[in-house]
């Protein structure tokens, strides 16, 4: 009566563990992986060296290192991932040990479950059949890749103004890049915005940086309109240096031939400086 009694709990706790491990096979993710850029080593196979992190709603590059995949004939390989109990983004960061490497899938291939040191596991999944993941000896070090510490966009002056003014037309390419630049601006915390205009070499000296000027200051008048802080911004005309179309364009005389040759030098450059993820 003993023994059937124990069998009887020994049996409850058995289902009570697998249904326990089948809610948290079933668990949402709080972010997913994808592994894809990597290389090929003679005796190692194929090393993974970066890939994406998707995190609520955005994508983010990650650096990878210590993990690979195979030994021989492959050339590329993907591997995607969920990745649990990732309560903030910077936790993500940090060294990976191995929980469980090498559980076949039931539609083939392998999937290795790691954690760091901050409690994020990582369940990586490649559906290569035949092959089995390889962790570093100290461990997989995986970390998101910081924001570009400055970022330069250029736009043509010919779409943002008329021929020779400095008033800011509506419904052009450009003019919509601006406005897609605004929008990206917001979501960024940076130092500095450096908004500089160019001429074309036509005309006087005086005049072009007199031009350049006005168009750079026209662009920041615009940016503050949008929430930008006046503070953080620098305007500057350069008139007609730094010309982009070099010695390719020949002759003084102000043709259309000419004028549609120099549009290049035309612009107005916005760059910020030290710029990194709004939190």
């Amino acid at each position: 009566m003993i023994m059937k009694r124990i069998l009887e709990l020994m049996t409850v706790a058995v289902l009570s563990l697998g249904l326990s491990v089948a809610q948290a096979q079933e668990e949402a993710p709080d972010a997913t992986l994808k592994l894809s850029s990597g290389s090929v080593a003679a005796g190692i196979g194929f090393s993974w060296g970066s890939g994406t992190l998707t995190y609520q709603g955005r994508t983010y590059p990650i650096d990878v290192k210590g993990i690979s995949f195979g030994d021989v004939g492959i050339s590329k390989v993907e591997a995607t991932g969920k990745v649990y109990n990732l309560k903030n983004l910077d936790d993500f960061n940090g060294k990976y040990t191995a929980a469980e490497v090498g559980m076949t899938l039931g539609v083939g291939g392998v999937v290795s479950v790691m954690k760091n040191q901050n409690g994020v596991s990582v369940e990586l999944v490649a559906t290569t059949q035949g092959m089995e993941f390889t962790l570093g000896v100290s461990g997989v070090a995986m970390k998101i890749v910081s924001s570009p510490s400055s970022a330069k966009m250029h736009f043509s002056a010919d779409e943002l103004f008329d021929f020779d003014k400095a008033i800011l037309k509506h419904g052009s390419p450009s003019r919509d890049q601006l406005d897609e630049f605004v929008v990206r601006l917001k979501t960024l915390t940076f130092d500095t915005v450096n908004v500089t205009g160019y001429t074309d070499r036509l005309g006087s000296e005086e005049s072009n940086k007199h031009l350049s000027l006005q168009r750079a200051e026209e662009v920041k008048s615009y940016l503050v309109t949008q929430g930008v802080d006046p503070r953080k911004i620098r305007a500057e005309g350069r008139g007609s240096a730094d010309s982009i179309t070099g010695d390719r364009c020949k002759g003084n005389e102000k043709t259309k031939a000419l004028i549609a040759c120099l549009q290049p030098d035309r612009r107005v450059t916005v760059e910020v400086d030290g710029t990194r993820e709004a939190k």
